[in-house]
């Protein structure tokens, strides 16, 4: 068995895979098994775990991440830099041509950008979820964009390496277009989009990485089919049937039982949580989400269920700034946790007068079906009878998620089983989305919450790292939502055809790929 379990091993491993790359063969094809059906192709999905290793083959952002530090490199900024406390300066790469043809200037920079997180149109807005301070973009020579800020945000490239930039000529000629056909600078071009059965790319012989020292691999496949395979054991079927080649995102036991050696284990970089209204009047009574909390046996998931995931108590992971390591995951005490039901009932708190619901998106990890009926049966063990669970497709549960605090109607009484992933190594882009009154995603609103993480998005340094630590146990203390177990992706790879070892930021690029020796 090939596992990844140290940020060292990782380095090594994919310092000698990436060796090992030859140069571009450009006559196989490979097929990968995706796990989620695409809700569309525009370039605000490129950041989702769920698009991006169909996506991020296709577009590309001002900034990457190195795949052994993840640390940001240069992508279709060559570089940039702070100018003061509210503008920064992006030199854009020379020489870029989108699949259309068309060129990459720091005018077609600024309007994808403007696209993207100002434009007032139709498509995908849920990238606008990790906005921080209101942005300007302008380009001041033809090769260099100006970004003004109306705070400081020291995060920006971060910020801006999950969004991808889309071809001005497609948006501004066939804007339906891009949210199906999408045209961006990456090595593989779009070829056709069949819904519910896969997407075809193709090798775009004009990508500037070909010929580029600093585009980290090459396109060693001619096309590329990402087949849409929603049920673990479907994709699982495919590598053994050997119709792919890579099957992404197993369920850890299944992986690891049926696939042996080639099962692979990337680093973990997103947390399982739920996410609970907290404006109810069940829900929104601590004692029982610190009941609920006591009635989870993480440990226990994390084995049996999650392929050796460890319990968390946190949004983020260790290595991610705002972590702070002074906060214990809470113990399972089913015993306490009947105790404080108890209490609540007492109270007049109507816990199982009001009906809730458990829900999970459909395929939002591996084994999310599972985790959501043990923690129901874990719930009714300690005296919450009235809830109901089920799985939702995303266009069902995706509404549901993102509705803001102020919106969540007072009887709802959701409690949603979901992950956030920790690509932006950093609290501040999480917490604007759930830790904040006005997040996206936020089901919990709390005035010392949001004015810590106004102070600490606009730090840096040690500054920036104390007031994130201060937030972090804010959140700790309110306990607002459930924290579960962290989550290690497990995928199915023919080692004896592709030589593939996974990034630090969980990234599946195909230029990162290669038919194996």
């Amino acid at each position: 068995m090939r596992l990844c379990n140290t940020q060292l091993l990782c380095a090594t491993a994919i310092a000698a895979a990436m060796a090992l790359i030859p140069a571009p063969l450009f006559a196989q094809d490979i097929t990968i098994a995706v796990a989620e059906q695409p809700d569309a192709l525009d370039s605000t999905h490129a950041y989702q775990a769920s698009h991006s290793t169909i996506l991020r083959n296709i577009y590309e952002a001002l900034t990457a991440r190195d795949p052994v530090t993840s640390e940001l490199v240069p992508s279709l900024a060559t570089d940039w830099k702070q100018i003061d406390d509210t503008t920064w300066h992006f030199t854009i790469r020379e020489g870029v041509k989108f699949h259309d043809g068309s060129d990459l200037t720091a005018e077609v920079a600024a309007f994808g950008l403007d696209w993207t997180w100002n434009a007032d149109r139709k498509g995908s807005i849920s990238i606008r979820g990790f906005m921080g301070p209101k942005m300007e973009f302008e380009a001041i020579e033809d090769y260099l964009l100006e970004i003004r800020l109306s705070d400081p945000d020291p995060l920006l490239p971060t910020r801006l390496y999950a969004s991808t930039i889309p071809s001005m000529q497609q948006v501004q000629n066939d804007p339906e277009g891009w949210l199906t056909s999408p045209v961006g600078t990456g090595p593989y071009k779009f070829v056709e989009w069949e819904r519910g059965s896969h997407v075809d790319v193709e090798r775009y012989d004009g990508w500037w990485g070909l010929t580029a020292d600093d585009a980290q691999g090459t396109s060693a496949f001619e096309r590329a089919r990402f087949l849409v395979r929603t049920e673990n054991a479907a994709r699982i079927a495919a590598l053994r049937a050997g119709e792919v080649l890579m099957a992404e995102r197993l369920s850890p036991d299944v992986c690891l039982t049926e696939l042996g050696d080639d099962c692979i284990n990337a680093p973990a970089s997103s947390n399982v949580f739920i996410k609970m209204d907290n404006n109810h009047p069940v829900l929104g009574d601590a004692r029982v989400r610190m009941a609920i909390s006591h009635a989870i046996d993480r440990e226990g998931i994390g084995e049996a269920i999650m392929g050796g995931a460890g319990p968390i108590s946190q949004l983020v992971a260790p290595s991610v700034l705002g972590h702070d390591p002074d906060l214990p995951p809470h113990q399972y005490d089913p015993e306490r946790a009947r105790e404080l039901i108890a209490e609540a009932i007492k109270d007049g708190v109507p816990v199982n007068e009001m009906p809730l619901r458990l829900i999970a998106r459909q395929d939002s990890f591996p084994g999310n079906d599972q985790v959501l009926e043990a923690i129901l049966e874990m719930m009714s063990q300690v005296g919450l009878t009235n809830v109901s669970a089920s799985i939702l497709e995303p266009s069902s549960f995706n509404p549901i998620w993102l509705t803001n605090y102020s919106e969540i109607e007072e009887d709802r009484g959701v409690m949603a089983l979901h992950r956030q992933p920790n690509e932006w190594f950093d609290l501040a882009p999480v917490a604007s989305i759930y830790y904040v009154c006005w997040g996206q995603g936020a089901s919990y609103c709390s005035e010392p919450a949001t004015e810590t993480f106004a102070l600490g998005s606009a730090a840096s340094g040690a500054e920036r790292e104390a007031h994130l630590k201060k937030l972090s146990r804010i959140v700790y203390e309110d306990n607002p939502y459930i924290m579960i177990v962290d989550q290690p992706l497990y995928h199915g790879v023919d080692t004896k055809l592709l030589s593939w070892t996974p990034r630090v930021d969980m990234s599946i690029l195909l230029k990162d790929m290669a038919p194996a020796n």
